[in-house]
Protein backbone atom coordinates (compact mmCIF):
# COMPACT_ATOMS: atom_id res chain seq x y z
CA UNK A 1 0.00 0.00 0.00
CA UNK A 2 1.31 3.28 -0.96
CA UNK A 3 1.57 6.13 1.28
CA UNK A 4 -1.73 7.76 -0.92
CA UNK A 5 -3.85 4.83 0.07
CA UNK A 6 -2.95 5.86 3.62
CA UNK A 7 -4.07 9.21 3.79
CA UNK A 8 -7.28 8.47 2.16
CA UNK A 9 -8.16 5.94 4.41
CA UNK A 10 -7.16 8.54 7.73
CA UNK A 11 -9.24 11.10 5.92
CA UNK A 12 -12.30 8.74 5.69
CA UNK A 13 -12.32 7.72 9.31
CA UNK A 14 -14.13 10.37 11.79
CA UNK A 15 -12.12 12.54 13.99
CA UNK A 16 -14.92 13.31 16.60
CA UNK A 17 -18.16 12.22 17.31
CA UNK A 18 -20.95 14.08 18.92
CA UNK A 19 -22.69 11.54 20.85
CA UNK A 20 -22.06 7.91 21.25
CA UNK A 21 -25.60 7.80 19.03
CA UNK A 22 -24.87 9.06 16.25
CA UNK A 23 -24.63 7.60 12.67
CA UNK A 24 -21.39 8.33 12.33
CA UNK A 25 -20.12 6.23 14.91
CA UNK A 26 -23.00 2.97 15.11
CA UNK A 27 -20.24 0.76 15.85
CA UNK A 28 -19.45 2.56 19.45
CA UNK A 29 -21.96 1.67 22.38
CA UNK A 30 -24.37 3.41 23.52
CA UNK A 31 -22.96 4.21 27.77
CA UNK A 32 -25.32 5.61 29.92
CA UNK A 33 -24.59 8.81 31.43
CA UNK A 34 -24.31 7.90 34.90
CA UNK A 35 -21.32 5.71 34.45
CA UNK A 36 -19.16 8.85 33.10
CA UNK A 37 -15.71 9.44 34.64
CA UNK A 38 -17.38 12.41 36.75
CA UNK A 39 -19.22 10.35 38.82
CA UNK A 40 -16.01 7.81 39.72
CA UNK A 41 -15.78 9.99 43.28
CA UNK A 42 -19.74 9.33 43.84
CA UNK A 43 -19.30 5.75 43.67
CA UNK A 44 -19.82 3.87 47.03
CA UNK A 45 -17.16 1.68 47.14
CA UNK A 46 -14.48 4.47 46.23
CA UNK A 47 -15.97 6.64 49.02
CA UNK A 48 -15.63 3.36 51.31
CA UNK A 49 -12.23 2.89 50.14
CA UNK A 50 -11.04 6.18 50.17
CA UNK A 51 -12.64 6.79 54.04
CA UNK A 52 -10.95 3.50 55.00
CA UNK A 53 -7.48 4.57 53.67
CA UNK A 54 -7.75 7.69 55.48
CA UNK A 55 -9.21 6.46 59.07
CA UNK A 56 -6.04 4.21 59.31
CA UNK A 57 -8.28 0.96 58.59
CA UNK A 58 -5.64 -1.97 57.56
CA UNK A 59 -6.37 -4.49 55.22
CA UNK A 60 -5.29 -6.14 51.97
CA UNK A 61 -6.43 -2.95 49.53
CA UNK A 62 -5.01 -0.70 51.96
CA UNK A 63 -2.18 -2.52 52.65
CA UNK A 64 -1.25 -2.35 48.56
CA UNK A 65 -2.18 1.05 48.41
CA UNK A 66 0.33 2.45 51.67
CA UNK A 67 3.36 0.27 50.01
CA UNK A 68 2.46 1.56 46.40
CA UNK A 69 2.75 4.90 47.86
CA UNK A 70 5.92 4.44 49.99
CA UNK A 71 7.28 2.84 47.16
CA UNK A 72 6.94 5.81 44.82
CA UNK A 73 8.20 8.18 47.61
CA UNK A 74 11.37 6.06 48.39
CA UNK A 75 12.55 5.74 44.73
CA UNK A 76 12.00 10.04 44.98
CA UNK A 77 14.19 10.05 47.62
CA UNK A 78 16.91 7.65 46.42
CA UNK A 79 17.30 9.33 43.29
CA UNK A 80 17.44 12.84 44.78
CA UNK A 81 20.16 11.37 47.52
CA UNK A 82 22.03 9.50 44.78
CA UNK A 83 22.55 13.19 42.86
CA UNK A 84 23.42 14.59 46.46
CA UNK A 85 26.23 11.65 47.09
CA UNK A 86 27.36 10.41 43.44
CA UNK A 87 25.82 13.00 41.35
CA UNK A 88 29.60 15.07 40.19
CA UNK A 89 31.76 11.10 39.89
CA UNK A 90 29.30 9.00 38.37
CA UNK A 91 27.09 11.95 36.63
CA UNK A 92 23.68 12.82 38.14
CA UNK A 93 21.20 10.76 35.62
CA UNK A 94 22.87 7.47 36.45
CA UNK A 95 22.91 8.02 39.79
CA UNK A 96 19.53 9.51 40.38
CA UNK A 97 18.69 6.04 38.63
CA UNK A 98 20.47 3.75 40.46
CA UNK A 99 19.28 5.88 43.54
CA UNK A 100 15.47 4.91 42.75
CA UNK A 101 16.42 1.76 41.87
CA UNK A 102 18.19 0.70 44.97
CA UNK A 103 15.89 2.86 47.41
CA UNK A 104 12.96 0.62 47.40
CA UNK A 105 15.16 -2.52 48.67
CA UNK A 106 15.23 -1.02 52.02
CA UNK A 107 11.91 0.87 52.44
CA UNK A 108 9.76 -2.18 50.92
CA UNK A 109 10.28 -4.84 53.67
CA UNK A 110 10.18 -1.95 56.02
CA UNK A 111 7.01 -0.73 55.34
CA UNK A 112 5.74 -4.45 55.41
CA UNK A 113 6.96 -4.68 58.76
CA UNK A 114 5.44 -2.37 60.02
CA UNK A 115 2.02 -2.88 58.37
CA UNK A 116 2.60 -6.19 60.08
CA UNK A 117 3.24 -4.28 63.04
CA UNK A 118 0.59 -2.19 63.17
CA UNK A 119 -2.34 -4.93 62.49
CA UNK A 120 -0.80 -6.80 65.32
CA UNK A 121 -0.76 -4.15 67.27
CA UNK A 122 -4.71 -2.74 66.59
CA UNK A 123 -6.08 -6.38 67.15
CA UNK A 124 -5.04 -6.37 70.80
Amino acid sequence: MGIGHWKLAILLVPLSHSSPSSPLSPHLPNYPEKNSMRDILTNPSVIDFLTSLADGDLNIVTGLVWIVIATVLSMVGGAIGGMLLAGKDIGYQFSAMLGALFAPAGVIPAIVLGLVILNLLTNY
